[in-house]
């Protein structure tokens, strides 16, 4: 797992060449560093590091100290959870993850409408933006609320429900969340990995995945 090995300072070197490129931007970058950690899809999360969170978090620290020791500071980093954690754990909890209020200037959160394609594998269905950034706002405000909030991806599938609905009824929904400062739309799609139905559209997130839904989202942005 290459996470022990930026613990272990085997990758300090890219690390201060990516800080020193950055520096010379100049200009304030958002940095999401390992994103979605309380999950069972990334190589840094605590389901492929022994179940233990504190190894995140030395890592996140060892990056974030290398970027101070080289002067940069134009980067604002962005601590990004998924909205909910997989396996449920209660080592995976978003907040095992959480490196400390001096190592983060951002709070991210990541919350899809993937539809129903899996309903029967794993129980997903249908919610509405508000539904799952309700949930969000109630569970986190006391405690990142001093942060501003970013949705670094979000989407909604159009299997299980009105797509075009939904997405009218976002934009009306997240004027309520006021910590929210900006919203990333994931304009992409998920594909099927299993053999028997290998890639397979199973989460079309595309914005513009037919008239009406792109009607919808450009009449959401007047």
């Amino acid at each position: 797992n290459p996470v022990f090995d930026i613990i272990d300072g085997m990758y300090d070197w890219r690390f201060k060449i990516m800080a020193r490129q950055i520096k010379e931007i100049g200009h304030p970058i958002l940095f999401r560093l390992n994103n979605e950690m309380n999950s069972d899809w990334t190589s840094y999360s605590g389901a492929a590091c022994m179940a233990d969170p504190e190894i995140y978090v030395m890592a996140w620290r060892r990056i974030y100290d290398i970027f101070a020791q080289e002067g940069v500071n134009n980067t604002i980093w962005i601590f990004n959870p998924n909205d909910e954690s997989f396996p449920p754990n209660g080592y995976n909890a978003s907040m095992a993850y959480y490196p400390g209020n001096e190592y983060v200037q951002m709070f991210g959160i990541t919350g899809y409408n993937t539809g129903t394609y899996y309903a029967e594998l794993n129980g997903e269905r249908w919610r509405t933006f508000d539904e799952i950034y309700s949930a969000i706002d109630e569970k986190y405000s006391g405690i990142y609320g001093e942060f501003p909030w970013i949705i670094t991806e979000f989407a909604s599938s159009s299997f299980g429900g009105d797509k075009v609905q939904w997405i009218k009824d976002m934009f009306r929904d997240i004027k309520k969340y006021s910590r929210i400062k900006m919203a990333f739309w994931f304009n992409s799609a998920d594909l099927d990995p299993r053999p028997e139905t290998y890639k397979h559209l199973a989460r079309p997130y595309w914005v513009d995945e037919t008239p009406e839904t792109a009607k919808a989202f450009a009449e959401g942005l007047r």
